[in-house]
C-alpha cells in the first residue's frame, strides 16, 4: 500500500501503487465538491504491462474493493504475455477477495505460456510419478469475480504446457471452481475469443471450464477453440481438462451462458477433445457430468452451438485418474455426457450440436447430443429457439490409446434419459422444438435404451422430429424411433409423446433387440 496524501483542500486518500490520478492531465490538482472532505482510494486503472496487472492483483486481494474501469493500455503492443513460471503470478480476487469492476481487455490478446520449456511436461500425459513442474503451473486470471463486474473484450491463448491445478472453494463440502478466465464468477464475461493448448487438473469434487470453474453471472459472445497440436517439442500436446464436472465452458452453471440476441457462445473442439486421459488428443475428463458448454446446468443455456470433434468418454476405473491418488477415488455408476451439457436441471434453448466425423465418444452412463440426463427443460416452445443435433460418428468409435471402448447405457438423440414431473402446472422434463439428424451407427449396452430423440423417457415429448439416414443404425434392447423406452404414471400424466416424427431410412435394432417401434420401442405405466 502507498501513503496517505491529502490535497490542499483537506480531500485525503490512500495511494496504492502505482500512483496515478492525483492531478490532472494539465498538471492541476484534482479537487472534489467543495467544501467536504472525501475519503478516496487512488489506483492505476490503465494496465500497461504485467507489473501493472500483478500490483492491481495486490491491491485487491489486500481489500480494495472499489468499482474502478480497468483497460489493458500496451501502446502499439498487441499481446500481454503471462508467464507461468512467473515469480510476481498473482491471482485476482484470491482467496476471500472480491474482484469489483470493469476489466477490458481494449481487443488485445493476453498470452499465458511457460518461459522455460527445458524441462517441459506434457501435462495431460503427467502421472504421479511424472508430474509437472513448479514452472508449468498457473494460477488462473480471475478468482472470485463480483456481481456488478464485467470482464470483456480480449482474445485469451493458454498454450502448450500450462497448468492449471488450483481453484477456489465454492461449495460447502470444499469443492474447488477452476477456471482460465475466472475461478468462480458471479459477474459478466463477454467478448472472449480463448484458444486453449493448455490443461486444467481439477480433483474427483472439483468443477472446471475454460471461462469458468462456477457461473452464476453472465458467459456471452464467446468463442472457445479446444486445440491439439503434435508438432511442439516432440509431443503431442492437447487441451485437456480434468473434474468432477466438466465443461468446454463452464463446469458448473447456476447463471447463464449465451443470449437471446446473436451474441451467444461457441465451443470448437478440436480433432480429439470431451474425453477420459488419453494419450493421441485433447480432453475433457468428466467424472460424474461432461458437456460440450457444461457439465452440469442449473441455470439457462440459450443460443450456443457446439462443433465437436475430439473423443468424449468419462472416467472408467481408479488407473486412469491419472494425475491424483488412486484412494481417493470414489466411481458413480453411470456419468452423464452431454452435447451441451452433462446434466440439465433447468432451461437448455436454442441450442445446435454437431457430433463430428472425426469424434470419439467413449462413455458409460447416460449420452445424449443435448444432455445425458434431462430434469428440466431442452427446447422450449419459441420457433427461435429450436434445438439441433446432428449425429456424424459411429458410436462406438474405434482408436488406439490407453483406454478401451465402451457404450453408453442408454442414449437419445437429445438426452439419454429424460426425467418428468408435473410441479404446480409446469412440465418438467419436457423436450419440444428439436430435430436430431443421424448419420452413424450408435449403438448402447446390451440391456440398455436408444431412442432418437430419448433413450429412456418419463417425461414430456413434443414437436420433434428425427431423421435416421440410409445406411445407418440405431442399436440395443430397446430401441425406438423417438424413445427407446418410454414409461411413467397416469396420475401424474408423464411419458408422453405427441406431435413426434421419425424418418427411417436406416435400421433400428439389430438381431439382439428384444424391442423395436418406430416411435418407442416399449411404452407401458
Amino acid at each position: 500500500l502507498g501513503t496517505i496524501v491529502t490535497s490542499d483542500e483537506g480531500y485525503s486518500g490512500q495511494n496504492f501503487n502505482p500512483t496515478v490520478a492525483t492531478t490532472r492531465v494539465d498538471g492541476s490538482i484534482k479537487y472534489g465538491l467543495q467544501g467536504h472532505k472525501d475519503y478516496a482510494v487512488f489506483v492505476k486503472s490503465q494496465i500497461n504491462s504485467t507489473t501493472d496487472l500483478y500490483n492491481m492483483a495486490k491491491n485487491i486481494n489486500s481489500g480494495f474493493e472499489v468499482y474502478v474501469n480497468y483497460i489493458l493500455d500496451l501502446g502499439t503492443s498487441t499481446v500481454l504475455r503471462i508467464h507461468s513460471d512467473d515469480e510476481l503470478k498473482t491471482l485476482i480476487g484470491a482467496g476471500d477477495a472480491v474482484f469489483n469492476g470493469s476489466f477490458n481487455g481494449n481487443g488485445k490478446m493476453i498470452e499465458v505460456t511457460v518461459n522455460d520449456i527445458s524441462n517441459l511436461v506434457n501435462p495431460s500425459n503427467a502421472t504421479i510419478g511424472n508430474d509437472i513442474s513448479q514452472a508449468q503451473r498457473f494460477v488462473g486470471l480471475f478468482g472470485n469475480v463480483g456481481e456488478n463486474s464485467v470482464i470483456h473484450n480480449f482474445d485469451y491463448h493458454i498454450l502448450a504446457g500450462v497448468v492449471l491445478d488450483e481453484g477456489i472453494v465454492f461449495a460447502s463440502n470444499d469443492e474447488q471452481a477452476m477456471g482460465f478466465v475466472a475461478h468462480v464468477n458471479k459477474g459478466t464475461i463477454k467478448t472472449i475469443n480463448m484458444q486453449v493448448l493448455g490443461t486444467i487438473r481439477g480433483g474427483v469434487e472439483d468443477s472446471a471450464g475454460t471461462i469458468a470453474g462456477y457461473n452464476s453471472g453472465t458467459i456471452s459472445d464467446v468463442v472457445v477453440t479446444l486445440k491439439n497440436d503434435n508438432t511442439l517439442y516432440d509431443s503431442n500436446f492437447k487441451a485437456t481438462l480434468f473434474g468432477k464436472n466438466v465443461g468446454a465452458v463452464c463446469g458448473y452453471n447456476v447463471g447463464t451462458i449465451g443470449s437471446q440476441f446473436n451474441d451467444g457462445v461457441i465451443v470448437n473442439m478440436s480433432s480429439g477433445v470431451v474425453s477420459n486421459y488419453d494419450n493421441d488428443s485433447t480432453n475433457l475428463v468428466g467424472f460424474q457430468a461432461v458437456g460440450g458448454i457444461s457439465g452440469v446446468n442449473d441455470g439457462t443455456v440459450l443460443n450456443v452451438s457446439a462443433s465437436l470433434n475430439g473423443k468424449i468418454t468419462t472416467v472408467f476405473n481408479k488407473s486412469q485418474w491419472v494425475h491424483v491418488d488412486s484412494t481417493d477415488l470414489s466411481l458413480v455408476s453411470s456419468p452423464d455426457v452431454g452435447g451441451i451439457v452433462g446434466v440439465n436441471n433447468n432451461n437448455v434453448y436454442g441450442c445446435s450440436v454437431t457430433f463430428g466425423t472425426s469424434s470419439v465418444w467413449n462413455v458409460q452412463g447416460n449420452l445424449g447430443g443435448v444432455a445425458g440426463t434431462n430434469y428440466g427443460v431442452i427446447g422450449a416452445s419459441s420457433s427461435q429457439s429450436k434445438i439441433t443435433v446432428i449425429l456424424n460418428r459411429n458410436i462406438p468409435s474405434s482408436f488406439s490409446g490407453a483406454i478401451s471402448n465402451h457404450v453408453p447405457e442408454n442414449f437419445g438423440g437429445i438426452a439419454g434419459v429424460n426425467v418428468g414431473e408435473l410441479a404446480g402446472g409446469e412440465k418438467f422434463g419436457l423436450i419440444e422444438n428439436a430435430t436430431v439428424l443421424q448419420n452413424a451407427t450408435i449403438q448402447v449396452s446390451a440391456s440398455g435404451s436408444a431412442g432418437g430423440i430419448v433413450g429412456v423417457n418419463s417425461g414430456f415429448v413434443s414437436k420433434v422430429t428425427y431423421t435416421l439416414s440410409e445406411g445407418y443404425g440405431l442399436i440395443g434392447k430397446t430401441v425406438g424411433g423417438i424413445a427407446g423406452t418410454n414409461f411413467g404414471s397416469d396420475t401424474n400424466a408423464v411419458a408422453s409423446i405427441e406431435f413426434a416424427e421419425a424418418i427411417i431410412e436406416g435400421t433400428l435394432g439389430n438381431a439382439n433387440t428384444m424391442h423395436v417401434g418406430g416411435i418407442a420401442g416399449t411404452s407401458y405405466y
